[in-house]
């Protein structure tokens, strides 16, 4: 992640006129803004794309994206188009761009790390958020309404102000952008119907956010479901894409790097992941965070002493 918040560029390339701008907002969570202009087509921008979800809003022009065969184009010929666009893990890739045409974006990147640290992980509705996440190079297509492209001008307009009420609008306006747009997928609607299955599996996630039932065995969680062990993990894993203890372990980490953030010593975050031996618990937590516990530790002393 780069250092400075807010990176502004002028004619990034060779034959393109006009500005990006780059704002990190928080750790994760990130927009880019495009208002570019080519006179000849230039080469195409090639590199590595890193898993996270992309809300590309593409307001004038062609947003035209390639992955190996897989081509994407994203037109607002008629009408600004919206998409989610979800990579889930490292893929090379290209940006390619037409001669004498215009293009005006914006993308949001909602990368694993906002997602894996904000607090709805616990919500009951999370494992959409995760189904989303995993859907690779599939992109949901979104509509785009009054109150949508306000908020989208509102981001634009302060996209380059470096200043802290502004910084905090823009943030605002990027979560209720993506509280809007992801309301349209049919299931975070409130209203939809819910199968045996999706409601056992929503019961099953609920008791585990508990943590009621951590010490229980796959046969206890099943009798608690009416159900049978064999079903329960397919559909598990199904909806989540992960096994239940897999999940459930995740959960306790997730719990140790909070106890951490409050001041919890790393033995006891360990236990609190279910670990006796601490080297066991600095492997795992190291696999699943990218970090071990102590940078977490030196994080929350630092915040204690400015």
């Amino acid at each position: 992640m780069n250092s400075r918040p807010i990176v502004e560029m002028k004619d990034p390339l060779d034959g393109v006129t006009g500005t990006v701008i780059m704002c990190t907002l928080r750790e994760g969570l990130l927009f880019k803004y495009a208002d570019i202009s080519m006179s000849d087509a230039p080469d195409n921008v090639q590199g590595l794309f890193q898993p996270g979800i992309r809300l590309i809003i593409t307001l004038q022009g062609k947003t035209q994206l390639q992955f190996g065969k897989q081509k994407f184009v994203f037109s607002a010929d008629k009408q600004p188009v919206a998409v989610f666009f979800p990579i889930s893990k490292d893929i090379q890739g290209a940006k390619y761009f037409e001669a004498n045409a215009t293009q005006k974006e914006l993308v949001i990147f909602i990368e694993p790390e906002w997602l894996k640290m904000s607090n709805f992980t616990q919500t009951l509705d999370y494992y959409y958020v995760e189904q989303l996440e995993k859907a690779h190079l599939q992109p949901h297509i979104l509509h785009i309404n009054k109150k949508i492209l306000t908020l989208v001008n509102e981001i634009i307009e302060q996209a380059s102000s470096s200043q802290v009420c502004q910084f905090l609008y823009k943030e605002s306006c990027c979560l209720n952008l993506l509280f809007e747009l992801l309301s349209q997928l049919p299931q975070f609607n409130q209203g939809q119907n819910t199968s045996l299955k999706d409601k056992r599996i929503k019961q099953l996630t609920e008791l585990l956010l508990t943590g009621k039932a951590d010490d229980w065995n796959l046969t206890q969680m099943a009798a608690f479901l009416h159900t049978n062990v064999t079903t329960m993990q397919r559909d598990f894993k199904q909806i989540h894409g992960i096994s239940i203890m897999a999940y459930l372990r995740q959960l306790k980490l997730e719990r140790s790097y909070r106890a951490i953030l409050n001041g919890t010593s790393i033995i006891e975050a360990a236990t609190i992941a279910g670990y006796s031996n601490p080297d066991n618990f600095t492997t795992a937590f190291r696999k699943y965070f990218n970090m071990v516990p102590s940078q977490v530790r030196k994080k929350h002393l630092a915040c204690l002493i400015r």
